[in-house]
């Protein structure tokens, strides 16, 4: 008898800093996030931002779109942001620390740590990790705890 089984892992890095005063992500597992140039698409960035933060170089073929995030916080609204998120089914290069990420590692997405990460990742992710389409909202106190969430 043959079983085949399908590992799945996602690659996360500890957060080192922010440039735009985000510290509520500061020392938190996270993904790559990219801040969209002007004159960038979403994807233009998503590739961008995926070489400079884990070294990784993939192609717009390689990202299957997951969906959308929504960050919103009490009175720091230059903290606002929609994270559009996608899946990277291939990649070349070897994933390396930059200057904003730390630790870079794969985690089985059966044993991610939550502990480590925001809170309002524990919602979003393990949706995407079900292949559910995301169009998330969430409101944040200025020090980053979730007060609510929509998903729609």
């Amino acid at each position: 008898m043959t079983l085949n089984a399908i590992l799945y892992l996602l690659l996360l890095a500890v957060k080192k800093k922010s440039d735009s005063g985000f510290d509520v992500a500061v020392e938190k597992v996270n993904s790559a996030g990219w801040k969209k140039e002007a004159q960038e698409t979403i994807t233009e960035c998503a590739l961008r931002e995926l070489q400079q933060e884990f070294g990784i170089i993939t192609s717009a073929s390689s990202l299957v779109e997951a969906g959308i995030v929504r960050f919103h916080f009490e009175t720091k609204k230059e903290w606002d942001n929609e994270c559009h998120v996608y899946k990277i089914m291939n990649y070349a290069g070897k994933y390396k620390d930059s200057d904003e990420m730390k630790e870079l590692q794969y985690f089985d997405v059966n044993d991610l740590p939550w502990n480590k990460m925001r809170e309002s990742d524990k919602t979003w992710l393990p949706k995407m990790l079900k292949w559910e389409m995301l169009n998330e909202d969430f409101y944040h106190s200025d020090e980053g705890k979730v007060i609510s969430y929509t998903s729609n």
